[in-house]
């Protein structure tokens, strides 16, 4: 049957095939040389697809007008990107939405119907895609004045680049006030309406009548159309613009603006402060249950001297005064700890190594007795993960050492195809286990 068919041309005839041989193209196509043959088609509708991507160098972003040269042809995406204020995957996505405030086509390659499928491909885009060409990345389309190289984000201290990360002026101080932080999102083109994790909420209040509370999107669900969030200053039961503890809340965004709760949301530049939505979003997750004071003593312990004073450490330790509402200076200082954070575990990791207080050869091997298990950057949950991460049930790492968390845990230093990060203890098993272990 196949050899008949394929001395025809089947578009000029409009072959209607016959059960039997629908059959039998089915089982040519879930063949192992189908997958292989299949594959092969769609690597070099790739290779044209980036032939024509123009625009920017940067694989991330030649990435995502792949996807969307895919779904909607080459005028689409010209179009998106023609308008991208520059060609982070949040600029891009940006782009994509204005689709939806054109009400005279349903058909858009931005519309509503295909969001899911764009978030999806943004999200493992950012989460997976290495960087192979070995180009310097140009995200901007001013690239004599507006890329930075990694070696000149290296140098920023993390106070200028958790004012990056916001991207709030550079200035001694961070910004504190609601209303600023919203305006810093606005004037750089990195306020939306679509939220991805990690993105900054910012709330409505109509006693102040304005923007009058802020917190961090841990969680999107975009087929209910809800956020999952960490705030500071807020009930740990209910929203609050002044509660007095660190807690999770979950909204509706399906309403946005105006007078509604959820104003929209700031975009961070993760990328230009050299750190990941999920470090900081890791460490917003670590000041969980963390309680107001009523005076200035205690300020780094969670739940000592509660109090309904507005003292707590985050506005100590962005260089503020103490004593303010202070939804607003948490997320100043999740940024602030995070980029902190990221400085202290490469270099703390390299003084180690070379004081002979970790080793980078393995000691011996074990196997991953969950799945989908999280390598990090240092020991402790708060902390972000490498590039590798996550990794399966099963498989053989090197163990280098070992050491303690910040909370007594025990965590491995271990190496995986020349890599190294950290991994809980409590996952590691020396011989190959046969199910897995709920982590």
């Amino acid at each position: 049957l196949i050899e008949k068919r394929l001395k025809t041309d089947w578009v000029a005839t409009r072959w209607n095939p016959s059960s039997k041989e629908k059959r039998v193209l089915i089982n040519l196509i879930d063949s192992e040389a189908g997958h292989e043959a299949q594959d092969e088609l769609f690597t070099d509708l790739m290779k044209g697809f980036v032939v024509d991507c123009t625009y920017t160098d940067d694989d991330k972003a030649v990435m995502m007008y792949c996807e969307i040269r895919h779904l909607g042809g080459k005028a689409a995406a010209d179009r998106i990107f023609k308008r991208c204020s520059d060609y982070s995957l949040s600029s891009i996505l940006a782009s994509l939405h204005l689709d939806q405030d054109n009400k005279s086509s349903s058909n858009q390659v931005g519309d509503s119907i295909f969001w899911s499928r764009h978030q999806k491909c943004a999200e493992f885009i950012e989460k997976y895609a290495v960087c192979l060409s070995g180009k310097t990345q140009m995200t901007t389309k001013n690239t004599k004045t507006d890329t930075t190289s990694q070696k000149g984000e290296q140098t920023m201290t993390p106070l200028q680049r958790a004012k990056k990360l916001l991207r709030q002026p550079q200035s001694d101080t961070m910004t504190g006030y609601t209303p600023d932080g919203k305006q810093c999102f606005v004037d750089a083109g990195a306020f939306t309406h679509t939220p991805q994790p990690g993105d900054i909420i910012y709330f409505y209040s109509s006693s102040k009548g304005r923007v009058g509370h802020v917190g961090i999107v841990e969680k999107v669900d975009a087929s209910s159309k809800t956020v999952h969030t960490i705030e500071g200053n807020t009930s740990s039961t209910s929203y609050a613009e002044n509660g007095g503890c660190v807690a999770r809340h979950t909204y509706s965004y399906a309403s946005q603006g105006g007078t509604n709760r959820v104003n929209g949301f700031g975009r961070p530049d993760f990328k230009g402060a050299g750190v990941t939505a999920e470090q900081f979003i890791a460490m917003a997750v670590s000041y969980l249950g963390y309680l107001e004071k009523r005076s200035n003593a205690d300020l780094d312990s969670k739940t000592a001297n509660a109090g309904s004073n507005n003292y707590q450490r985050f506005q100590r330790d962005v260089g503020a005064g103490n004593g303010d509402q202070w939804c607003q200076y948490f997320v100043d200082a999740m940024a602030l700890y995070t980029c902190r954070s990221s400085n202290q575990t490469n270099e703390e990791i390299g003084d180690k190594v070379k004081e002979g207080e970790l080793h980078e050869d393995p000691k011996w091997y074990a196997y991953i007795t969950t799945d989908l298990m999280n390598i990090r950057t240092w020991a402790g949950k708060e902390y972000g993960t490498v590039s590798f991460s996550p990794l399966p049930f099963k498989t053989k790492l090197g163990i280098c050492d070992e050491l303690k968390a910040a909370n007594g845990d025990k965590w491995y230093y271990i190496l995986y195809k020349g890599k190294h990060g950290f991994i809980s203890a409590k996952y590691i098993s020396k011989k190959k286990p046969k199910r897995v272990v709920e982590s």
